[in-house]
């Protein structure tokens, strides 16, 4: 069986974080709170996707 090993950011310094694991072509995040808890998987190029969005600011809310 293979050890999955989850990070989380160096910034979180509490349990409302989320966690996340990856391999070449998947990434898995959970909830720090519950890691026995429900994980959502994205393939590696919706989550890359996903977090360029997030840096460049195009996931603000409205009126933000």
């Amino acid at each position: 069986m293979t050890e999955v090993f989850w990070r989380r950011s160096s910034k979180c310094g509490s349990s409302a974080c989320l966690e996340f694991t990856q391999s070449a072509d998947r990434v898995i995040v959970r909830d720090a709170k519950e890691p026995h808890g429900v994980e959502l998987e994205f393939d590696a190029a919706a989550w890359s996707a996903f977090v360029s969005e997030i840096c460049r600011g195009g996931l603000r809310q409205q009126g933000e």
